[in-house]
């Protein structure tokens, strides 16, 4: 299973060097790590510039190249779709031409049915050239497609940013009281600008279409249903920590920390057996895997009355053994993904909060490397429920049977396959007592995708 893209949208009122974007999409590397890109418009000659680079945005950097813009875009990328295109041919932007004039787009999200989302849009702008201008092919998309994408164009000197009417994946846009704005899937992104002085930000919203054009945003509610659909992963594992949930005033870490909570709760109100192990705030301690785990760990510890601390720590610049293609290559890096503090381990009881056990590769390295150390006792706590679907709304899960669910019969085969003392993962009727259910995509957790009835989405597939 991989993560998501990330896209980033820039206006500045001054024109800065194409560098510029590069630090600020570092902060959706996490999103992706196949391939970036950046793009950038040329005021002088109406041309769209584009830059591509494998892996990580650090390879995108160009001390050299001296070219200037007001308008740029960017992405990081892993591959959902066109798996038969190598990654490079596939990186982020991507370039049209439309009524004589050059655009180009960045996209997250996966739209289902399709062999290639990106050139499903390419080809769908074609329709529509002879017929349409370009915000009349842009609304027609968005009521011909409902899920799942966020796509930033540029084209004409402006930023055309849609969400599909479902919002599946986040989109946030930011205004400097310098006049620069930005756009992108993640608040960390903006959290640079936020040290220096006071922007506003806020969410764009399901079924729109914002504008932004020398400095000045246009919104169009171009589709309103009566439930979004947002993922719940995003909140369990995608996003950073520090980006804004759609709660009012509450991080994504909060809300991982409430489900943290609910978890303890939910094991507290369950009585749960431990296998004879007898846990005391004296002999156990808590810890996250880390990092997205860790604000699951501190909410239970806090309710559970444990002790937290990280007796795992993760190595320097590793990424995400998830984002890993194969089998071979997960099970390498996350033996080398982490370190341990043995002395905290040994003759303890250690609990391991984790967000979430989709093949169980990784959680069964780390228990097994615990167990090395002779604690009294090891446990899991997942914080979200098992993962039995596959998603293809933007998610990579190629195959069902390879979720750690589908080949065991209960909970307790689980277990054991871990070798662990206990495991307990986090019920979907807790998580809503922390978000309304009702406006969450749970599909990989329990086969609800649709979040609000494909019957109230008006279909346009008339060119």
């Amino acid at each position: 299973m991989k993560t998501e893209c990330g896209v980033l949208g820039v206006w500045t009122p001054e024109k800065e060097n194409v560098n510029c974007i590069s630090p600020l999409l570092i902060n959706l590397q996490h999103r992706g790590q196949d391939s970036c890109g950046i793009g950038w418009y040329n005021k002088d000659t109406n041309e769209i510039n584009v830059r591509h680079a494998l892996g990580r945005v650090e390879n995108l950097l160009d001390l050299e190249n001296e070219e200037k813009s007001q308008l740029f875009i960017g992405h990081t990328r892993y591959t959902t779709s066109s798996k038969g295109k190598s990654l490079i041919e596939s990186a982020h932007p991507i370039k049209g031409i439309y009524q004589d004039s050059e655009y180009a787009f960045v996209f997250n999200g996966n739209i289902p049915k399709t062999e290639n989302d990106t050139e499903f849009i390419v080809n769908f702008l074609k329709k529509c050239e002879t017929k349409h201008q370009f915000n009349e092919a842009i609304k027609k998309f968005m009521k011909s497609v409902d899920r799942a994408y966020n796509i930033i164009f540029i084209y004409q000197n402006q930023l055309w940013v849609i969400r599909d009417p479902y919002g599946t994946r986040p989109v946030h846009i930011c205004v400097v009281p310098d006049g620069t704005v930005l756009v992108s899937s993640e608040t960390c992104v903006f959290d640079s600008f936020y040290a220096e002085c006071k922007c506003f930000t806020t969410e764009i919203k399901p079924g729109n279409c914002t504008i932004v054009r020398e400095g000045y945003i246009r919104n169009d509610k171009i589709i309103q249903l009566t439930n979004s659909a947002f993922c719940l992963f995003e909140y369990i594992y995608f996003m950073k920590d520090q980006s804004a949930s759609n709660i009012p005033g509450k991080s994504v870490g909060e809300m991982r920390y409430l489900f943290g909570v609910e978890l303890a709760r939910q094991e507290k109100t369950d009585a749960v057996e431990n296998n004879n192990a007898i846990l005391t705030p004296m002999n156990t301690v808590v810890s996250g895997i880390p990092n997205t785990a860790n604000d699951y760990a501190r909410g239970y510890a806090a309710e559970m009355g444990y002790p937290y601390l990280q007796v795992i720590q993760k190595v320097s610049n590793s990424m995400r053994t998830f984002i890993e293609p194969s089998k071979e290559e997960r099970t390498k890096a996350s033996n080398k993904k982490y370190n341990y503090l043995e002395s905290e381990i040994k003759d303890k009881n250690i609990i391991l909060v984790d967000d979430s056990i989709v093949r169980g590769i990784t959680i069964e390295n780390i228990a097994r490397k615990i167990r090395s150390f002779s604690p009294k006792s090891v446990h899991i706590r997942v914080g979200c429920p098992p993962i039995i679907n596959t998603c293809n709304l933007g998610v990579d899960m190629s195959k069902k049977e390879e979720l750690i669910k589908n080949s065991h019969l209960d909970i307790e085969s689980i277990r054991d396959s871990i070798g662990v003392d206990s495991l307990i993962y986090l019920k979907l009727e807790n998580i809503n007592e922390v978000v309304n259910l009702s406006n969450f995509c749970s599909g990989c957790m329990n086969g609800n995708f649709n979040g609000c009835p494909d019957a109230n989405f008006p279909k346009y597939l008339d060119w």
